[in-house]
């Protein structure tokens, strides 16, 4: 029994060493179109850098309850996208992976990593050191970018998708925290820091350059946003900025941004 014991441990000490040996960059796991992290350590590093994401585990003492969730944190494609262009992560096809760790872990001498990748990582950081082994695993930015836009549940949202990110890239290079803003009327609701620490100030509304604003949106809009102690947001890009470098992760895009709020009410 000790010696099984033992064995446990090593399998466990060896799985998180895959993953922080020459500070690697964080795994996302991809896994039936989206993103997890399944470690506290990465949910951390992740917080350090401004991204929150939503907890959606249950608690393994209390499953039926919906109140306290944990691990894994899934992440919107938007903040998994940032993360890899900052070059602070990395997205790992989650079930390749893990069923080659299961396979390592069980000692089987006919696990070999593949011969010929067809996956790369794009943007080539310090934090990349010999022996990576999440590397033939790693999937293009582009590919999962792709893959979310012919989803067909996402449909209305997959032509409204560089829009989105350039907004969420936008707000996040300036330092704002950002979380879903869909129970307020938003794409994303903004917040100064930590939303642990502070109340949310926008509640941001992307648009595309030119689009049009049905008035009566933008009033209800701006009253919702002050009743409930924020503003409205309005966000797009730079018509010019469209033209020029148009479905780009790593551009730095050129925005507009206009808030919208009631004085004296709420």
């Amino acid at each position: 029994m000790h010696h099984a014991a033992e064995t446990r441990a090593a399998k466990f000490t060896h799985k998180r060493i895959l993953f922080h040996t020459s500070h690697l960059m964080v795994p996302l796991l991809v896994i039936n179109d989206s993103i997890f992290v399944f470690d506290v350590d990465h949910v951390r590093i992740l917080r350090d850098h401004g991204i929150v994401g939503v907890l959606v585990g249950s608690l393994p003492k209390a499953p039926q309850q919906n109140v306290f969730l944990g691990l894994p944190l899934q992440l919107s494609i938007y903040e998994a996208i940032w993360l890899v262009q900052a070059g602070i992560a990395t997205l790992v096809d989650g079930l390749k992976f893990n069923t080659f760790l299961a396979l390592k872990n069980k000692g089987s001498a006919l696990i070999t990593l593949p011969s010929a990748v067809p996956y790369a990582i794009t943007y080539d950081t310090h934090r990349h050191g010999p022996g990576d082994d999440l590397t033939p695993f790693t999937i293009l930015p582009e590919d999962m970018i792709s893959q979310y836009c012919k989803m067909e549940t996402n449909y209305s949202e997959s032509r409204e998708f560089w829009p989105h990110y350039l907004a969420f890239k936008y707000l996040r290079d300036s330092q704002y925290f950002m979380m879903p803003g869909l129970r307020f009327g938003g794409a994303f609701v903004a917040y100064p820091g930590d939303p642990l620490k502070f109340h949310s100030h926008w509640i941001v509304k992307v648009l595309r350059p030119q689009e049009e604003i049905d008035l009566l949106k933008l009033v209800t809009s701006g009253r919702l946003a002050t009743a409930v102690k924020k503003a409205w947001l309005l966000v797009s890009e730079d018509e010019r900025f469209q033209r020029e470098a148009e479905k780009s992760i790593t551009a730095s895009p050129k925005m507009q941004a206009f808030s919208i709020e009631w004085a004296g009410f709420g």
